[in-house]
């Protein structure tokens, strides 16, 4: 596995505006653009190309298929998986994908459960409750903080099932708690009828309350449109500037032409941020960049001697913070 090979490899293609770039631990990759997803290895060779029903890729790198009331476990990364049970769920209701979770409607009930995944393929069933219709879940990339959204409460529970804040929270004139969004690190934020905004810890501890609280990207949060915290415990960044666009894995700012770490400024011609999951797996530090239709995968800190098509070496280097 060579970071060259990368660079040969997105060099020579372009991709539709909606493709996205999701790495697995081994480095192999998945691009996936309406409902079709293309692997490749790690020496960029594809592998497979998955296509018929609807594909998810979960946080752990499981990929399943659903289609048609059944939910099947295909591949861990680019590895076929065989002889896996499937997950059968009412064919007239939605499926909701999170972190390594589903949420389904069983077949013939009026129950809700949700399942998660482990590496192997394999599942094992989290909670069993009434259905409603339109409940959503929200899920950490590692399963151990999840939340279910129905039309009258929300329930956020720990990996062992427990309720991470000790009851049913339930929305309401003289209760507490409207909405909650589970992040990627397993801290949540929850939003309150007072509108509140409440950040915990994937443990349930309170960490801050503030007027406004959105996500900006990676583990970062803009707190009260005037500052970046950092979602795993709180702690100050620094001041927000309102031109910020996204944020990535390892705290560069993105704008709409330009990222800035302490390293420099570096430029783009426009694009966007992939998700963090497109890099987490496999290199945390590594950021991924669609820009003109080209994949650029690059860590914004450190970058090895590169070799390739001029143009596109160039514009990696120039993407790179740099003084």
């Amino acid at each position: 596995m060579s970071y060259q090979n990368y660079v040969n490899f997105f060099s020579k293609r372009t991709f539709a505006s909606d493709a996205v770039l999701e790495f697995f631990k081994d480095g192999s990759f998945a691009i996936k653009s309406g409902n079709q997803i293309e692997l490749y290895g790690s020496d960029c060779n594809i592998v497979e190309t998955l296509c018929g029903g609807r594909y998810e890729i979960l946080s752990n790198g499981i990929i399943i298929n659903i289609k048609s009331g059944v939910i099947s476990a295909t591949h861990n990364g680019t590895k076929r998986l065989e002889g896996l049970n499937p997950i059968y769920y009412h064919s007239n209701s939605s499926v909701v994908v999170s972190g390594s979770m589903i949420l389904i409607r069983k077949c013939k009930s009026k129950v809700h459960a949700v399942y998660e995944y482990d590496e192997n393929g394999d599942f094992v069933e989290k909670q069993t409750l009434d259905f409603v219709d339109g409940a959503t879940l929200s899920a950490s990339e590692d399963g151990s903080v999840y939340a279910i959204r129905e039309y009258e409460k929300t329930l956020i529970f720990n990996k062992n099932g427990e309720n991470l804040l000790g009851k049913t929270i339930i929305s309401g004139k003289d209760r507490c708690c409207l909405d909650a969004e589970v992040l990627g690190c397993g801290s949540f934020i929850v939003r309150t009828n007072n509108f509140e905004y409440k950040l915990y810890d994937k443990t349930g501890k309170l960490l801050c309350t503030s007027s406004s609280l959105r996500k900006i990207g990676g583990d970062y949060l803009v707190f009260d449109e005037a500052l970046i915290i950092d979602a795993k415990n709180g702690c100050i960044l620094g001041e927000y500037d309102q031109e910020i666009k996204k944020m990535s894995n390892d705290g560069t700012r993105l704008y709409s032409h330009k990222l800035v770490n302490k390293n420099g400024v570096g430029y783009m011609l426009g694009g966007k941020l992939m998700p963090p999951i497109s890099t987490r797996r496999w290199r945390p530090s590594c950021s991924v960049i669609l820009s003109q239709n080209r994949f650029y995968v690059l860590d914004l800190y450190h970058m090895p001697f590169l070799e390739g098509p001029i143009e596109y070496v160039n514009k990696l280097l120039m993407l790179k913070p740099h003084n």
